[in-house]
C-alpha cells in the first residue's frame, strides 16, 4: 500500500498537469486567434477607409477644386475614430487635422497600412501627393490587454489548479469548467466586438460608395461642361485676338482701297483720252482738222493726261489689289478653320495646314516680338480633334511669344515649328529662345490655374487644357524641355490612327503616359 500511494499520486499528477497545460494553451490560443482576426479586420478597414477617401480627394483635385477636397477631409473631425489626417501635394502640406505621426513609407510601393501604439495609419499615394488617415485603435488595444490578462490569468489559474487539484480531482474539474466558461464568454465578447466593427465598416463603406456614385454622376456632367469650356476658351482666344486680326485685315484692305482709288482716277483719264481722240477723229473726218495736225493733238492729249504713267502703274495697282485680297482671304480662311467647332468623333486632318492656320491667327501676338520659321515634312492625315489641337498650338505659340517678350532681347526672337513622322506617330515641336522655365516650377506648369505670368496676363489654364487634350483625349504625349535664359521646347506626339489605335497599343506602356491626375 505504501508503494502504491506514490505511484497513484504520480498517475494522478501527470494527467492533471497535462490537462492544465492543454487548458493553458487553449486559453492563449483562442484570444490570440481572435486578436489576429480583429487585427486583420482593423487593417482592412483602415485600408478601405483610406482608399475611399483618397478616391474622393483625387477626384476633387483632378477637377481643380482643392477647397472641396479640404472640405471633404475637414468633415472627418466629427468621426470619433479619426485621430489625424494629413494631405500633401507636391511635397507641400495643404491640409492637416490633428497631430499626424511620422511614418516610414520608403518601402511601400502603393497604398499601405501601418500600425502604431495607439493608432492605425492608412497611407495612400495620390497622383501629385499623399493622403494619410490615422484611425484610433484604442478599442483594439484595450481588448488586446484585457484578453492578454484573461489568457494569462486563465493559464496560470489552470496550471495552479492542475497541481492543487491533484489531491482534489473533483474540485479541479469544477474550476476547469469555470475557466472554460470564462474563455467562452471572452470569445463571445470578441465575436460581438467583431460584429460591431464589421457593421461600422459596412455602414461607412455604404456611405462612401454613395458618395462615389454621386461623384461619378458629377464627373459625367463636368465632362460635358469641359467640352463647352474648351470651345469657350477658343472663342475667348479669338476675341482676344480680334483687334489684332482686324489690324491684319486692315493693312491689305488699305492696299486694295489705295489701288482702287488709283484705278478710278486712271480710268477717268483713259475715258477722257478716248473722248478727246474721238473728237480729233470726228474733226478730221469732217474736214475741220488737217491730217498733219493729228499727231500733235494726240501727243498733247498724252502729255496732259499722262497716259504713259497710267499704262505703267495700272498693272501694278491691279497686282497690289489681288495680293491684298489674297491676304484677306488667307486670314478669313484661317479664322474659319481655327474657330470651327470640333466634331464629337475624331476625323482625319492635315496638321501642317492646321499649324499654318493657327500661326496666321496668332500673327498679331508675335509679329512685333519674334519671327516664326516652319520646318514641315509631308505628314499623313492624322485622325484627331483638329479644332482642339488648334487651341493647344495657339496656347503654346502665345506662351512662346510672351517668354521672348519677358527675356527683352535687343532684336526679334525666334519661334521654330517642326513636324516629323515617328513610326506610327507624328511629332510637333514648338521651340523658342525666350526666358525659359525654372526647374523649381517646370513640374507645375500643367497644373490648373498655375501661372508664372503677371496678373491679367494669363489664367493658368492654357497648358492644363493642352495636357488634357493631348494626353487624356488623344492618348498622346506632351513633353517639355527648358533652360533658363536660352528657351523652351514643347514636343507633342500623337498617334496617326487616332485614339482607337492608341488604346490598342499602349497597354504595356500605360505607365509612361502622363495623365491629369498624375
Amino acid at each position: 500500500m505504501a508503494a502504491r500511494a506514490p505511484l497513484r499520486g504520480k498517475l494522478t499528477t501527470i494527467p492533471a498537469i497535462v490537462a492544465a497545460l492543454v487548458v493553458a494553451a487553449l486559453a492563449a490560443y483562442f484570444p490570440w486567434r481572435e486578436l489576429a482576426d480583429l487585427d486583420r479586420e482593423q487593417l482592412a478597414r483602415a485600408a478601405i477607409y483610406g482608399r475611399l477617401l483618397a478616391n474622393e480627394v483625387e477626384l476633387e483635385l483632378a477637377r481643380g477644386a482643392p477647397d472641396a477636397a479640404r472640405s471633404a477631409l475637414a468633415g472627418l473631425a466629427h468621426d470619433p475614430d479619426v485621430v489625424a489626417v494629413e494631405l500633401t501635394v507636391h511635397g507641400a502640406r495643404v491640409f492637416q487635422l490633428g497631430a499626424p505621426q511620422a511614418w516610414d513609407t520608403s518601402a511601400a510601393h502603393g497604398p499601405a497600412v501601418f500600425e502604431g501604439d495607439d493608432r492605425l495609419a492608412a497611407v495612400v499615394p495620390l497622383s501629385r501627393g499623399q493622403l494619410v488617415v490615422e484611425l484610433s485603435n484604442a478599442q483594439l488595444s484595450a481588448e488586446r490587454s484585457r484578453l492578454a490578462i484573461v489568457a494569462f490569468l486563465a493559464g496560470g489559474l489552470a496550471l495552479g489548479l492542475g497541481v492543487f487539484f491533484t489531491y482534489r480531482l473533483h474540485a479541479d474539474r469544477a474550476h476547469l469548467h469555470h475557466t472554460v466558461a470564462e474563455l467562452t464568454a471572452a470569445e463571445e465578447q470578441l465575436a460581438r466586438t467583431n460584429r460591431e466593427l464589421e457593421q461600422r465598416v459596412a455602414e461607412r463603406t455604404t456611405a462612401l460608395s454613395d458618395a462615389n456614385r454621386q461623384l461619378k454622376l458629377e464627373m459625367k456632367n463636368r465632362f460635358a461642361m469641359e467640352i463647352e469650356l474648351r470651345q469657350a476658351q477658343k472663342l475667348e482666344s479669338v476675341g482676344r485676338l480680334a483687334s489684332g486680326i482686324a489690324h491684319e485685315i486692315n493693312t491689305p484692305v488699305q492696299f486694295v482701297a489705295d489701288s482702287c482709288s488709283f484705278l478710278d482716277s486712271s480710268s477717268k483719264d483713259l475715258l477722257e483720252a478716248i473722248r478727246r481722240l474721238r473728237a480729233v477723229l470726228e474733226a478730221l473726218a469732217g474736214g475741220q482738222l488737217d491730217a498733219a495736225a493729228v499727231p500733235g493733238h494726240m501727243r498733247a492729249i498724252d502729255r496732259e493726261l499722262e497716259l504713259d504713267f497710267a499704262a505703267e502703274q495700272i498693272p501694278l495697282a491691279i497686282d497690289r489689289s489681288l495680293q491684298g485680297l489674297g491676304r484677306v482671304t488667307e486670314i478669313v480662311r484661317a479664322m474659319k478653320e481655327f474657330a470651327y467647332p470640333d466634331r464629337v468623333e475624331q476625323a482625319a486632318a492635315d496638321l501642317n495646314r492646321a499649324i499654318t492656320s493657327t500661326l496666321t491667327v496668332a500673327h498679331i501676338e508675335y509679329k512685333y516680338l519674334a519671327t516664326v520659321e516652319t520646318d514641315f515634312v509631308d505628314l499623313p492625315l492624322v485622325t484627331c480633334h483638329v479644332g482642339e489641337l488648334n487651341q493647344v498650338l495657339l496656347n503654346i505659340v502665345v506662351n512662346a511669344a510672351h517668354a521672348i517678350e519677358a527675356r527683352q532681347l535687343p532684336e526679334l526672337g525666334k519661334i521654330t515649328v517642326r513636324t516629323r513622322v515617328r513610326g506610327d506617330r507624328v511629332q510637333i515641336q514648338i521651340e523658342d529662345n525666350g526666358c525659359g522655365i525654372p526647374d523649381a516650377v517646370i513640374d507645375k506648369i500643367f497644373d490648373p490655374f498655375f501661372t508664372t505670368k503677371e496678373i491679367g496676363k494669363g489664367t493658368g489654364q492654357g497648358l492644363a487644357i493642352a495636357r488634357a487634350v493631348i494626353v487624356d483625349k488623344h492618348h498622346g504625349k506632351l513633353d517639355v524641355t527648358s533652360q533658363v535664359g536660352h528657351g523652351t521646347t514643347f514636343t507633342i506626339t500623337l498617334p496617326i490612327a487616332g485614339i482607337s489605335h492608341a488604346r490598342g497599343t499602349t497597354k504595356s506602356t500605360a505607365l509612361t503616359l502622363p495623365s491629369l491626375h498624375g
